[in-house]
């Protein structure tokens, strides 16, 4: 909208857990550990947007997906998560 900015229309959907079913995920500890620092960042009430970017095909979903649901597993948090479409 110009002069306005964006305003986002859909309706959330909320769900208690993610619907994923974690896969394995091996060699991307570091990986992990920046999300982890986000998180705690997050959970301290400093704003977070994290991109997780690379080639197609070397486990960004199932790394995604593994998170999401650890976090889920832990308790109290609302997960919001945006995919791009061709």
């Amino acid at each position: 909208l110009g002069r306005s900015g964006y305003r986002f229309l859909a309706t959330p959907l909320i769900r208690q857990t993610p619907s994923v079913a974690p896969t394995s995920v091996v060699g991307r500890d570091a990986a992990f550990d920046r999300l982890r620092r986000r998180l705690t960042a997050a959970r301290s009430g400093r704003r977070q947007l994290i991109l997780v970017t690379g080639e197609a095909g070397i486990g960004k979903t199932a790394v995604v997906d593994r998170f999401a649901s650890s976090v889920a597993a832990s308790g109290n948090v609302a997960i919001g998560r945006g995919q791009c479409m061709e």
